[in-house]
């Protein structure tokens, strides 16, 4: 089966463009031919230069239908059997090649976005159960086209690091041993809440006066120095570490002593599960696919989004009671073993594929995906 992944030209990696160069190795590993339909400038060509997937550079910035004729001929002579799209524009140029020219589109859902072009499409996957429910009652997408596949945590890279990286990284921020280290990781934008995390310190630090909130990821100029203005009006400027984004995550969640999700609103949330199979407990917004990954007082925590006090209130608990927390952490652990492990999500993106592609009575023929 070959496939066509497309995606957008964001600089920065954010969920959906890692998953989505993880999808284009994995599939190219199993045996399947893989294109990337992605800008040149963007971070995805960067990570699959020089490998299996062939990269082809289109401008997705205008789809005149030029560009739509180019791309489809592209894909004719190179015998694509089905588009797999991931973002917005992707999305949209996915459906026009497939109404236009008759080519099996499959949409992933990584957000729940109000858009026309979901229901156009020949399956839509989405991450969660409660994104699959969004785009039903929203999008208008038949239950019949759309189907939850929860996104993948590969447990060889996101598990528990050695004591001498976690002092190590805990040494270059200058926390003590000793102190308390939470955390939020990911996007500094508005939807993850990062905000509440500061407004829960106070609280936080009455309990535990060591205590250091670590903030990590990206920023969005403007929400960025609200957070920070708020920190400083509550008087806990010093006790807030800002960390741009890095590579190593599995490192950062590790040295964690409790990982905050305090998102407003999230598809699926990669950073809680990634957590707990690092063995750090969370306390994560009852909200979307987080609803689906931690279990409330078996896996981790869920409390109200927008609320610092339920927040402080479960980050408190979790530093108190180190025995739930362990014991919470462990049993996500095992959850994510089970049912995130990356074999087995794969398989049933590539069926979907398939289906899709009416390649299905030629699928056993391919290796497993690895």
């Amino acid at each position: 089966m070959h496939v066509m992944q497309i995606t957008t030209g964001q600089t920065d990696p954010d969920g959906v463009l890692l998953y989505a160069a993880e999808a284009a190795r994995r599939l190219a590993a199993c045996g399947h031919r893989v294109s990337m339909l992605t800008p040149p400038d963007g971070w995805i060509s960067s990570q699959l230069s020089g490998t299996r997937v062939r990269l082809v550079a289109p401008s997705l910035d205008k789809w005149p239908l030029g560009e739509l004729r180019r791309v489809r001929d592209d894909l004719r002579r190179h015998a694509v059997d089905v588009i797999h799209t991931h973002g917005g524009r992707a999305h949209t140029f996915g459906v026009l090649l497939r109404r236009l020219y008759g080519i099996p589109c499959v949409a992933h859902a990584h957000r729940n976005r109000q858009h026309l072009h979901w229901a156009a499409n020949d399956h839509v996957i989405a991450v969660s159960e409660a994104t699959r429910q969004f785009h039903m009652w929203t999008n208008l997408v038949l239950p019949t086209r759309i189907t939850t596949v929860h996104n993948p945590v590969d447990t060889h890279r996101y598990c528990r690091q050695s004591p001498t990286r976690i002092a190590d990284f805990r040494n270059a921020l200058q926390v003590p041993a000793e102190a308390p280290l939470i955390g939020v990781l990911g996007m500094v934008r508005r939807g993850k809440g990062q905000r509440f995390a500061v407004e829960a310190m106070p609280a936080i630090l009455r309990a535990f006066p060591q205590t250091r909130l670590l903030i990590v990821g990206a920023q969005e100029a403007s929400y960025a120095e609200q957070v920070r203005h708020r920190a400083a009006q509550l008087g806990i400027a010093n006790q807030v570490c800002w960390v741009d984004h890095r590579d190593d995550a599995a490192t950062v969640l590790s040295a964690l002593d409790v990982c905050l999700v305090p998102s407003l609103e999230e598809p699926f949330g990669f950073v809680a599960p990634e957590a707990l199979a690092c063995g750090t407990p969370v306390v994560a917004s009852r909200v979307g696919g987080l609803r689906e990954t931690i279990q409330h007082n078996q896996t981790g925590l869920l409390v109200q989004p927008r609320s610092a006090t339920e927040l402080a209130e479960g980050t408190i608990r979790l530093l108190r009671d180190r025995a739930f927390a362990h014991q919470s952490a462990a049993e996500g652990a095992r959850w994510v073993q089970r049912q995130l492990a990356p074999r087995q999500h794969f398989q049933q993106v590539t069926h979907i594929l398939a289906e899709a592609a009416g390649t299905l009575d030629t699928l056993s023929e391919a290796p497993s995906v690895a």
